[in-house]
Order: C-alpha cells, then structure tokens, then sequence
C-alpha cells in the first residue's frame, strides 16, 4: 500500500519501450537538465561497473535530482555529478558552488533529498551532505554494489 494521493497517473508504458536509465546514460540526462549558463561536468569509472539493476538505478536518479536540487534551490553556476567505486561501493556525489547558506535537510520537504535519501536506504546505502569545496554543498550517496550484497 502506497498512497499516492488518489491522483489518475498516466499508464506506464510497456517496458520495452521504456528502459531505466543507466549509468551509460547519466552524462545525457544530467546535460539535458541544465539550462543554459550552468557548467555540469559528469564523471564517470571508466569502464562502468556491473551493478545491480535497482543500485545501477538509484545511482541515476540520485544524481539527476542532486543536479536539480543544486539548480532549484542553491542558486548554482556549476555542478559536478562523481560516480566512483570506493571500497567496494559505488559513490555518487553531486557537488554545487550554490550560495544558499542554509544547510539542505533530508526531512526539508520539496528539497528533493527526502527521497534520494529513501532510494539510497532501500537499496541498503546512505546518503550524506557536507559541504564542497565548490563552495555549496556535496551530497553524497553510498550505494552497495550489490543489493544483497551483505557478507
């Protein structure tokens, strides 16, 4: 039981035609989000590692909404999204230059964080914001590799 507000979604469409995003895929979408006058950088492991499909897809969309958050509400000229593989983990972080003082919060509603933080949990990762040294804030989320991946 999810409660999603009694609104009619739109039918999914088949899965064929709709594939999740993948890591391959996230210098494309980041790209599309900024408007003109943001500078995003994406970078990504070379090659890309195997991943769970559910981390793999978590990972993009953590990122796709780092990169929202960072333009939505801090104000920022640049943004950069950091896929890498750290101690057997995959990390995402999305750094910004934004010049909002306030530090965001996860349970700050409409901040986007709320549920890039319940994406992280449920696939058995965390997600931390500090502050970059871009000058905003990094949010970084710590994804296991694989989802069941707890020895």
């Amino acid at each position: 039981g999810r409660g999603d507000g009694g609104r009619a979604r739109p039918r999914p469409r088949p899965l064929e035609l709709a594939p999740q995003p993948t890591l391959a895929d996230l210098r494309g979408i980041v790209e599309r989000l900024a408007p003109v006058g943001l500078d995003v950088e994406v970078a990504l492991p070379d090659p890309l590692p195997s991943l769970d499909p559910q981390v793999e897809l978590a990972a993009v969309r953590i990122a796709q909404e780092g990169v929202t958050n960072a333009l939505r509400h801090a104000e920022a000229r640049r943004a950069v999204v950091r896929v890498a593989e750290e101690a057997g983990s995959l990390v995402v972080a999305v750094d910004d230059d934004g010049r909002s003082g306030r530090v965001p919060t996860p349970s700050a509603a409409g901040h986007g964080l709320r549920g890039m933080a319940e994406r992280a949990a449920a696939c058995g990762g965390r997600l931390d914001i500090v502050r970059s040294d871009l000058g905003g804030w990094s949010v970084r989320a710590t994804l296991p590799r694989r989802r069941n991946g707890r020895s």
